[in-house]
């Protein structure tokens, strides 16, 4: 009797973590839709236009990125690294 309690006991926490893992899973994406149908847009915020690079800046840094290379190219842009290695590649 006692081997058997012992292998209840030792079956049962993954079964728990794996039904509440799929009750947050449910709860969240309950939410999600409750948000949606009040029209909450769900993920990152889009950019603002006044905040977004003109298609001249793009090809300027894309240009100089290919002779100076992308971090000197986002140093003299006054822009970060990273964008001037999207436009740059």
């Amino acid at each position: 009797m006692n081997l058997a309690r012992l292998c209840q006991f030792l079956v049962q926490p993954p079964l728990v973590a794996k039904v509440q893992a799929q009750k947050i899973s449910e709860r969240t994406k309950a939410g999600m839709a409750r948000a949606s149908a009040k029209g909450k847009r769900i993920g990152r915020p889009t950019i603002s236009e006044e905040l977004q690079l003109s298609e001249e800046l793009q090809l300027r840094i894309a240009e100089r990125s290919a002779t100076v290379g992308p971090y000197a190219a986002a140093k003299e842009f006054g822009v970060d690294r990273k964008t001037a290695i999207k436009y740059g590649a």
